[in-house]
């Protein structure tokens, strides 16, 4: 639970401030397709590792 909470913390922190500073540097349409990008990354980095973890996990009748 601490490290849920840690985790939670900091990523407000960084959240946030990565955003404001992206969105002055850059503005607000480049900051929405970086983070567009990102995120499409990260869903498919879940669906490979969902997969990865589904092919090691066997099933015993």
């Amino acid at each position: 639970m601490g490290l849920f909470s840690m985790s939670w913390a900091f990523s407000h922190v960084v959240g946030h401030s990565s955003g404001m500073n992206l969105t002055e540097f850059l503005g607000f349409e480049a900051t929405r397709y970086i983070f567009t990008l990102l995120l499409i990354l990260v869903t498919i980095g879940c669906f490979i590792l969902h997969k990865r973890l589904q092919k090691s996990i066997t099933l015993v009748p």
